[in-house]
């Protein structure tokens, strides 16, 4: 295991807070479970993705205008493994 340090939005948070205490378990856990459950979907399209183009990726901060553009391309991701199904 390795230990992380994330800036999540409040709104979030409380979130995380809710269902955490229904399922009974800490946030890190809830955290550490879904990401297990989804990031594998995500990670097939993105390597699928990072074979097929010569683009160079800047990684970007969650924060002013950069989380739109991460948004975005994150949407455009998930809409594209959509199309792969």
């Amino acid at each position: 295991m390795q230990r992380i340090t994330m800036t999540l939005p409040d709104e979030l948070v409380e979130d995380l807070d809710v269902v955490s205490a229904v399922v009974g378990c800490s946030r890190s856990a809830l955290v550490s479970l879904v990401l297990s459950e989804q990031l594998d979907v995500i990670m097939e399209l993105a390597t699928s993705i990072r074979e097929t183009t010569s683009e160079e990726v800047t990684m970007l901060r969650a924060k002013g205008e950069s989380l739109g553009r991460i948004e975005q391309r994150y949407r455009e991701i998930l809409d594209g493994f959509e199309m792969h199904r």
